[in-house]
């Protein structure tokens, strides 16, 4: 009899020590990359022609309160960004109250644009960041059209090959050369 109850209470011990040993990895921190909490969003009122300012409202909507934000611009040549709004600062943004900028941008060539937005912000003394890429399809305007497409209406450029896109049109999947890690 006191042999079973021994075998009992190892039992009853060894399972205690795995239920903790289990909660304890499930509470462990992820490996993973970290993931800004906000979100860069951005609104155009038109479609993108050729010679015509495009203006656009660009977004950060935290999910919790950040300072110190800075959100830095960049286009492709064939987009035209007044060199003040290359970089947009703000002190602070919260969910209640979004960072908020309208930019213009100014299309010179016809085809697949891209505006590269960069966003950092301050989040309990450490500095977080997240980006995005706005992909514009850029059209020709009723003025430069060629005399071949006089009967059709001007349209946007037919989006870039599968192979280019990423989940959503606004993302572009850029393949690099790995190196050897040291």
């Amino acid at each position: 009899m006191l042999r079973r109850l021994g075998l009992v209470t190892l039992i009853a011990a060894g399972t205690a020590l795995i239920a903790s040993g289990a909660a304890a990895q499930r509470s462990a921190p992820s490996a993973g990359k970290p993931v800004a909490p906000f979100a860069i969003e951005y609104d155009r009122a038109e479609t993108p022609t050729l010679g015509v300012p495009l203006e656009m409202t660009l977004l950060i909507r935290p999910r919790t309160p950040v300072e110190a934000l800075e959100v830095a611009l960049s286009a492709d040549e064939g987009l035209s960004l007044d060199a003040s709004d290359e970089r947009l600062t703000a002190a602070a943004a919260s969910p209640e109250a979004p960072a908020e900028w309208h930019i213009v941008l100014l299309p010179v060539s016809e085809g697949v644009q891209r505006l590269r937005v960069y966003a950092e912000a301050s989040i309990g003394g450490e500095r977080q960041g997240r980006s995005t890429v706005i992909t514009l399809h850029v059209g020709a305007s009723a003025d430069t059209s060629s005399s071949a497409k006089d009967d059709a209406a001007p349209a946007a450029v037919a989006p870039a090959p599968r192979s280019e896109r990423g989940r959503g049109e606004s993302e572009r999947i850029i393949r690099l050369p790995s190196s050897p890690r040291r």
